[in-house]
C-alpha cells in the first residue's frame, strides 16, 4: 500500500525521536542501527492506534517479543541473517500498522485477538497461581514445574493460553500436530520453532536436542504445549530432561480422556512426569461463567437463571464455549 502517510492523517515519521522511554535504554540504543527507526515508527503507530501489543503485531510477531524490542530486552541474533530477519519483520510490522491506521480512519473495526475476547474465569487465576508455585520451585531448583490444563473440545483452553501469553506469563507456545505423536524429530522441531531457533529441518536429532537445551539452560520461562494428545516415550523423556536440566516450567493442555489415560498409566516414566505437577486445572462451563459471558443480555431476560443453567448443561455435553458464544450472539 504505497505512500499511505501522504493521504492519511497519521503521526509524523520520526526515526530519531522516541515517543516512549525504553526500560533498558542502553541496550535499546545498542541494538542494530537498522532496527531502531523501525521500532520507533512501529511503536508510534501502535500508540496512535491505542491497541495492545498482541493486537498490533498480529501474526507477524509475538506481542511479548515486540515488547522486548521496544524496551531493549530483546536478545539480538548472533548471525547476520538473524538480524536481517528481524529487520524484515519490523518493516512488515510498520506496513501492517499503516494499514490499521487506514482502517481506523475509515471507521472499520480491527479484529480483536483471542486474548481480548477472553471472558475472565476462575480457572485463569488457578493457572496463574500454579505458575507462581512453579516459579518458586524453579528458584529452589525443584523439578515440580508442570501445570496441567484439562478441558474438552472448545472449552476455552486456547483462550486461556492466549490470555496468559498476552500477560507475559507464558513465553513460548507449541501447537502440536498429529505427526508429532509419531515422529520424535518433528516434536523437537516444533519445540525449536516455538523457541525461534534456526536451521532446524537439516539438524540431526542430537543437534536438535542440544540446541534446545542450550537455549533453555540460559533462561527461565514457561513453555506451553497445546493439543499434543499423546506423548511418545522419547517426547516424555525429553520433557523430563527439561525439568531436570533447566529452570523452565511447562503448561500442558489436554483433553479429559487423555488426562484419565495418563493418570491410569502404570508406566514409571509417566508416573514420574505426573509427579512433577504443581497443579491440575480442569475447565468447566458453569452458570456463573454463562452469566459473565453476556451480562447485558441477561439483564433483559426475565428467565435468566433458568436459561443460564440450561446453557451451562448443554455446553458441558458438547460444544463448550463455542456453543455458548453462538447462542448468546444469536440471542
Amino acid at each position: 500500500m504505497p505512500s499511505l502517510h501522504h493521504n492519511h492523517p497519521e503521526p509524523e515519521e520520526r526515526s530519531d525521536v522516541l515517543t516512549w522511554t525504553p526500560k533498558h535504554e542502553e541496550k535499546f540504543h545498542a541494538m542494530p542501527a537498522a532496527w531502531k527507526p523501525l521500532i520507533a515508527r512501529a511503536k508510534e503507530i501502535q500508540q496512535a492506534l491505542g491497541v495492545p501489543d498482541g493486537q498490533f503485531t498480529g501474526p507477524l510477531l509475538a506481542g511479548s517479543a515486540f515488547n522486548q524490542l521496544v524496551n531493549g530486552a530483546y536478545r539480538v541474533p548472533t548471525t547476520p541473517r538473524g538480524v536481517e530477519q528481524i529487520e524484515e519483520t519490523l518493516i512488515a510490522l510498520v506496513e501492517r500498522g499503516r494499514e490499521l491506521l487506514v482502517k481506523k480512519a475509515e471507521g472499520r473495526k480491527t479484529a480483536q485477538t483471542l486474548a481480548e475476547r477472553f471472558v475472565m474465569r476462575p480457572e485463569y487465576d488457578e493457572v496463574v497461581d500454579c505458575l507462581e508455585d512453579a516459579e518458586a520451585n524453579a528458584e529452589d531448583a525443584l523439578e515440580e514445574r508442570v501445570v496441567i490444563l484439562v478441558g474438552g473440545t472448545r472449552c476455552g483452553k486456547s483462550a486461556i493460553l492466549a490470555k496468559l501469553i498476552s500477560a507475559n506469563k507464558i513465553n513460548w507456545r507449541l501447537r502440536a500436530t498429529p505427526i508429532m505423536k509419531r515422529s520424535y524429530k518433528k516434536f523437537l522441531i516444533g519445540v525449536g520453532s516455538a523457541l525461534k531457533l534456526r536451521d532446524l529441518k537439516d539438524s540431526t536429532l542430537a543437534a536438535l536436542h542440544d540446541s534446545i537445551l542450550s537455549k533453555l539452560e540460559k533462561v527461565r520461562g514457561v513453555l506451553a504445549i497445546e493439543e499434543l494428545q499423546s506423548f511418545s516415550p522419547s517426547a516424555l523423556e525429553f520433557l523430563k530432561t527439561l525439568l531436570n536440566d533447566t529452570q523452565v516450567s511447562l503448561v500442558i493442555s489436554m483433553l479429559p480422556g487423555q488426562f484419565e489415560r495418563m493418570t491410569r498409566s502404570t508406566g514409571e516414566d509417566m508416573q514420574q512426569f505426573l509427579g512433577r505437577s504443581v497443579g491440575v486445572v480442569k475447565l468447566k462451563v458453569t452458570t456463573e461463567l454463562v452469566a459473565d459471558f453476556a451480562p447485558r443480555l441477561w439483564k433483559k431476560c426475565p428467565h435468566a437463571a433458568e436459561l443460564q443453567e440450561l446453557l451451562a448443561a448443554e455446553a458441558t455435553k458438547g460444544g463448550g464455549m463455542s456453543l455458548l458464544r453462538d447462542v448468546c450472539r444469536d440471542a
